[in-house]
Protein backbone atom coordinates (compact mmCIF):
# COMPACT_ATOMS: atom_id res chain seq x y z
CA UNK A 1 0.00 0.00 0.00
CA UNK A 2 0.71 3.89 -0.16
CA UNK A 3 1.28 6.04 2.52
CA UNK A 4 0.70 9.57 2.04
CA UNK A 5 0.85 12.73 4.09
CA UNK A 6 -2.29 14.84 4.20
CA UNK A 7 -2.44 18.71 4.36
CA UNK A 8 -5.58 20.23 6.89
CA UNK A 9 -7.34 20.81 3.63
CA UNK A 10 -6.91 17.24 2.44
CA UNK A 11 -4.17 17.98 0.25
CA UNK A 12 -1.47 15.18 -0.77
CA UNK A 13 2.42 16.31 0.48
CA UNK A 14 5.42 14.11 0.74
CA UNK A 15 6.87 13.21 4.56
CA UNK A 16 9.76 14.01 6.38
CA UNK A 17 12.34 11.78 8.16
CA UNK A 18 10.97 12.48 11.45
CA UNK A 19 7.45 11.59 10.43
CA UNK A 20 8.87 8.44 8.85
CA UNK A 21 10.50 7.57 12.48
CA UNK A 22 7.18 8.62 14.64
CA UNK A 23 5.14 6.43 11.95
CA UNK A 24 8.03 3.46 12.47
CA UNK A 25 7.92 3.69 16.22
CA UNK A 26 4.46 4.10 17.43
CA UNK A 27 2.43 2.35 14.78
CA UNK A 28 1.36 -1.13 15.57
CA UNK A 29 -0.89 -2.32 12.94
CA UNK A 30 1.49 -1.93 10.34
CA UNK A 31 4.21 -4.95 9.72
CA UNK A 32 6.23 -2.32 8.04
CA UNK A 33 6.16 1.51 6.87
CA UNK A 34 9.16 2.37 4.81
CA UNK A 35 9.88 5.72 2.67
CA UNK A 36 12.04 6.42 -0.74
CA UNK A 37 13.03 9.37 -2.65
CA UNK A 38 14.43 8.86 -6.18
CA UNK A 39 17.85 10.98 -6.86
CA UNK A 40 20.80 10.80 -9.58
CA UNK A 41 23.93 9.24 -9.38
CA UNK A 42 26.89 9.48 -10.24
CA UNK A 43 28.36 5.60 -10.26
CA UNK A 44 31.90 4.39 -11.18
CA UNK A 45 35.47 6.04 -10.76
CA UNK A 46 36.08 9.34 -12.46
CA UNK A 47 37.03 8.36 -15.77
CA UNK A 48 34.45 5.91 -16.15
CA UNK A 49 31.64 7.45 -14.70
CA UNK A 50 28.20 6.71 -15.67
CA UNK A 51 24.95 8.94 -14.66
CA UNK A 52 21.85 6.73 -13.30
CA UNK A 53 18.69 6.73 -11.66
CA UNK A 54 18.82 5.77 -8.47
CA UNK A 55 16.79 5.33 -4.67
CA UNK A 56 17.73 6.80 -1.16
CA UNK A 57 15.07 4.36 0.57
CA UNK A 58 14.93 2.90 4.47
CA UNK A 59 16.34 -0.09 5.46
CA UNK A 60 12.95 -1.85 5.58
CA UNK A 61 12.49 -0.66 1.56
CA UNK A 62 12.42 -4.75 0.17
CA UNK A 63 10.79 -6.12 3.31
CA UNK A 64 7.93 -3.44 3.28
CA UNK A 65 7.47 -4.75 -0.47
CA UNK A 66 8.20 -8.23 -0.04
CA UNK A 67 10.72 -8.18 -3.44
CA UNK A 68 13.65 -11.07 -2.62
CA UNK A 69 16.91 -10.92 -4.15
CA UNK A 70 17.80 -12.80 -7.59
CA UNK A 71 21.22 -12.80 -6.03
CA UNK A 72 23.29 -11.97 -2.56
CA UNK A 73 20.94 -9.80 0.15
CA UNK A 74 19.07 -7.13 0.17
CA UNK A 75 19.11 -4.32 3.18
CA UNK A 76 19.35 -6.59 6.66
CA UNK A 77 17.43 -5.26 10.21
CA UNK A 78 21.06 -4.25 11.49
CA UNK A 79 20.61 -1.60 8.24
CA UNK A 80 17.58 -0.49 9.14
CA UNK A 81 18.64 2.24 11.58
CA UNK A 82 18.94 6.07 11.60
CA UNK A 83 23.17 6.85 12.05
CA UNK A 84 24.10 8.75 9.58
CA UNK A 85 26.50 7.49 7.38
CA UNK A 86 26.09 4.27 9.20
CA UNK A 87 25.65 1.63 6.22
CA UNK A 88 27.66 2.03 2.84
CA UNK A 89 25.74 -0.49 1.20
CA UNK A 90 24.35 -0.54 -2.35
CA UNK A 91 21.70 -2.82 -4.06
CA UNK A 92 21.59 -2.59 -7.59
CA UNK A 93 18.99 -3.54 -10.53
CA UNK A 94 19.35 -6.93 -12.32
CA UNK A 95 20.14 -5.05 -15.44
CA UNK A 96 22.49 -2.48 -14.13
CA UNK A 97 24.16 -5.82 -13.15
CA UNK A 98 23.90 -7.54 -16.18
CA UNK A 99 25.21 -4.27 -18.53
CA UNK A 100 27.78 -3.48 -15.83
CA UNK A 101 29.26 -6.43 -14.06
CA UNK A 102 28.72 -8.60 -17.30
CA UNK A 103 26.03 -10.88 -14.87
CA UNK A 104 29.38 -11.94 -12.70
CA UNK A 105 27.98 -13.17 -9.38
CA UNK A 106 31.79 -11.98 -8.25
CA UNK A 107 30.11 -8.17 -8.22
CA UNK A 108 28.86 -9.33 -4.76
CA UNK A 109 30.28 -7.73 -2.18
CA UNK A 110 33.14 -5.58 -4.24
CA UNK A 111 32.86 -1.60 -3.88
CA UNK A 112 31.60 0.68 -6.54
CA UNK A 113 31.90 4.73 -6.06
CA UNK A 114 28.32 6.40 -6.00
CA UNK A 115 29.09 10.10 -6.39
CA UNK A 116 32.65 9.04 -5.32
CA UNK A 117 32.30 7.96 -2.63
CA UNK A 118 32.87 3.95 -2.16
CA UNK A 119 30.04 1.23 -1.52
CA UNK A 120 29.86 -2.27 -1.31
CA UNK A 121 27.50 -3.95 -3.45
CA UNK A 122 25.43 -6.61 -1.38
CA UNK A 123 22.67 -7.43 -3.96
CA UNK A 124 20.90 -7.56 -7.06
CA UNK A 125 17.41 -6.78 -7.45
CA UNK A 126 15.06 -9.28 -9.92
CA UNK A 127 15.02 -8.24 -13.27
CA UNK A 128 10.86 -7.48 -13.35
CA UNK A 129 12.23 -4.77 -10.31
CA UNK A 130 11.78 -1.11 -11.86
CA UNK A 131 12.02 0.77 -8.42
CA UNK A 132 8.93 3.14 -7.40
CA UNK A 133 8.69 6.34 -9.45
CA UNK A 134 7.66 6.85 -13.24
CA UNK A 135 11.57 6.60 -14.30
CA UNK A 136 13.34 4.77 -16.62
CA UNK A 137 14.74 1.54 -15.15
CA UNK A 138 15.89 3.02 -10.96
CA UNK A 139 19.98 1.47 -11.37
CA UNK A 140 20.74 1.40 -7.74
CA UNK A 141 19.43 1.39 -4.29
CA UNK A 142 21.22 2.57 -1.22
CA UNK A 143 19.89 3.36 2.28
CA UNK A 144 18.31 7.24 2.82
CA UNK A 145 20.83 7.65 5.82
CA UNK A 146 23.64 7.45 3.46
CA UNK A 147 22.57 10.54 1.83
CA UNK A 148 24.69 13.26 3.49
CA UNK A 149 27.78 11.15 2.43
CA UNK A 150 26.98 11.14 -1.02
CA UNK A 151 26.02 14.77 -1.13
CA UNK A 152 22.66 14.12 -2.26
CA UNK A 153 21.30 16.55 0.72
CA UNK A 154 22.82 17.76 4.00
CA UNK A 155 22.73 16.10 7.28
CA UNK A 156 20.33 18.52 8.35
CA UNK A 157 17.26 17.89 6.68
CA UNK A 158 17.09 14.14 8.31
CA UNK A 159 16.41 15.68 11.12
CA UNK A 160 14.39 18.59 10.07
CA UNK A 161 10.57 17.98 10.15
CA UNK A 162 9.55 20.89 7.95
CA UNK A 163 11.54 19.22 4.99
CA UNK A 164 9.09 16.87 3.27
CA UNK A 165 10.75 14.87 0.24
CA UNK A 166 10.16 11.44 1.01
CA UNK A 167 7.15 9.16 -0.95
CA UNK A 168 5.83 6.30 1.57
CA UNK A 169 4.71 2.41 1.67
CA UNK A 170 3.18 0.60 4.13
CA UNK A 171 1.88 -3.06 4.93
CA UNK A 172 -0.71 -3.48 7.33
CA UNK A 173 -0.16 -6.58 9.88
CA UNK A 174 -2.16 -9.56 8.61
CA UNK A 175 -5.76 -9.99 9.52
CA UNK A 176 -5.79 -5.79 9.62
CA UNK A 177 -8.40 -3.86 7.93
CA UNK A 178 -7.15 -0.51 5.95
CA UNK A 179 -9.83 1.27 7.91
CA UNK A 180 -8.45 -0.29 11.52
CA UNK A 181 -4.77 1.17 10.12
CA UNK A 182 -5.75 4.19 9.10
CA UNK A 183 -7.98 4.81 12.29
CA UNK A 184 -4.42 4.14 14.47
CA UNK A 185 -2.81 6.46 12.11
CA UNK A 186 -5.54 9.04 12.58
CA UNK A 187 -4.80 8.95 16.45
CA UNK A 188 -1.23 9.27 15.92
CA UNK A 189 -1.68 12.38 13.62
CA UNK A 190 -3.91 14.01 16.53
CA UNK A 191 -1.03 13.02 19.04
CA UNK A 192 1.83 14.67 16.93
CA UNK A 193 -0.56 17.70 16.01
CA UNK A 194 0.03 18.54 19.68
CA UNK A 195 3.75 18.00 20.07
CA UNK A 196 4.34 19.91 16.77
CA UNK A 197 2.11 22.38 16.47
CA UNK A 198 4.48 24.36 14.18
CA UNK A 199 4.40 21.73 11.84
CA UNK A 200 2.28 19.09 12.31
CA UNK A 201 -0.72 21.04 12.98
CA UNK A 202 -3.73 19.71 10.87
CA UNK A 203 -1.66 17.10 8.89
CA UNK A 204 -2.81 13.71 8.65
CA UNK A 205 -2.33 10.40 6.54
CA UNK A 206 -3.80 8.27 4.07
CA UNK A 207 -3.31 4.41 3.40
CA UNK A 208 -3.98 3.45 -0.14
CA UNK A 209 -3.50 1.19 -2.82
CA UNK A 210 -0.80 1.50 -4.55
CA UNK A 211 -2.34 2.32 -7.67
CA UNK A 212 -4.22 5.40 -6.55
CA UNK A 213 -0.89 6.41 -5.15
CA UNK A 214 0.22 10.24 -6.33
CA UNK A 215 3.93 9.21 -6.44
CA UNK A 216 4.94 6.88 -8.80
CA UNK A 217 4.39 5.36 -12.53
CA UNK A 218 0.44 5.54 -11.39
CA UNK A 219 0.50 8.72 -10.44
CA UNK A 220 2.13 10.23 -13.21
CA UNK A 221 -0.56 8.72 -15.80
CA UNK A 222 -3.87 9.16 -13.50
CA UNK A 223 -4.04 12.56 -14.60
CA UNK A 224 -3.72 11.47 -18.49
CA UNK A 225 -5.98 8.70 -18.30
CA UNK A 226 -8.64 10.96 -16.19
CA UNK A 227 -8.32 13.16 -19.05
CA UNK A 228 -8.97 10.79 -21.78
CA UNK A 229 -11.78 9.18 -19.88
CA UNK A 230 -13.58 12.35 -19.98
CA UNK A 231 -12.84 13.28 -23.62
CA UNK A 232 -13.74 10.14 -24.56
CA UNK A 233 -17.23 10.63 -22.55
CA UNK A 234 -18.02 13.66 -23.78
CA UNK A 235 -17.46 12.57 -28.02
CA UNK A 236 -19.92 9.36 -26.69
CA UNK A 237 -22.26 11.87 -25.93
CA UNK A 238 -21.99 13.76 -29.31
CA UNK A 239 -22.07 10.54 -31.18
CA UNK A 240 -25.49 9.31 -29.28
CA UNK A 241 -27.22 12.71 -29.61
CA UNK A 242 -26.15 12.12 -33.21
CA UNK A 243 -27.69 8.84 -33.94
CA UNK A 244 -30.85 10.14 -31.77
CA UNK A 245 -31.54 12.99 -34.11
CA UNK A 246 -30.94 10.75 -37.61
CA UNK A 247 -33.17 7.91 -35.82
CA UNK A 248 -35.80 11.26 -35.31
CA UNK A 249 -35.43 12.39 -38.57
CA UNK A 250 -36.35 8.83 -40.33
CA UNK A 251 -39.45 8.78 -38.16
CA UNK A 252 -40.61 11.96 -39.38
CA UNK A 253 -39.18 12.36 -42.80
CA UNK A 254 -39.77 9.33 -44.18
CA UNK A 255 -37.29 6.19 -45.78
CA UNK A 256 -35.63 7.90 -48.67
CA UNK A 257 -32.21 8.16 -47.27
CA UNK A 258 -32.36 4.79 -45.28
CA UNK A 259 -29.71 2.85 -46.88
CA UNK A 260 -26.86 5.69 -46.57
CA UNK A 261 -28.73 6.68 -42.79
CA UNK A 262 -28.35 2.93 -41.97
CA UNK A 263 -24.51 2.74 -43.21
CA UNK A 264 -24.10 6.06 -40.77
CA UNK A 265 -26.14 4.34 -37.62
CA UNK A 266 -23.70 1.64 -38.22
CA UNK A 267 -20.23 3.13 -38.51
CA UNK A 268 -21.28 5.58 -35.71
CA UNK A 269 -22.32 2.43 -33.29
CA UNK A 270 -19.04 0.50 -34.12
CA UNK A 271 -17.00 4.08 -33.15
CA UNK A 272 -18.96 4.63 -29.95
CA UNK A 273 -18.25 0.87 -28.96
CA UNK A 274 -14.84 1.37 -29.56
CA UNK A 275 -14.49 4.54 -27.34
Amino acid sequence: MSYESLTPNGEFMTSSYPDYQDLRDHLKLLSGIAMTRPDPLSIGEEDRAERVWGELVTGNYFAVLGVKPVLGRFFSPEEYGDKQGGYPVAVLSYSLWKRRFGGDPGAIGSTMRVNRQPLTIIGVAPPEFRGTFARPSVRDLRPLVMAPQLNVMPDWMLRDRHTRNLAGLARPKPGVTVEQASAELGALARQLAKEHPDVSEGVGGALMPVWKAHVGVQGALLAPLQMLMAVCGVVLLIVCANVANLLLARSTGGTGNSASASRWERGAAAWCGNC
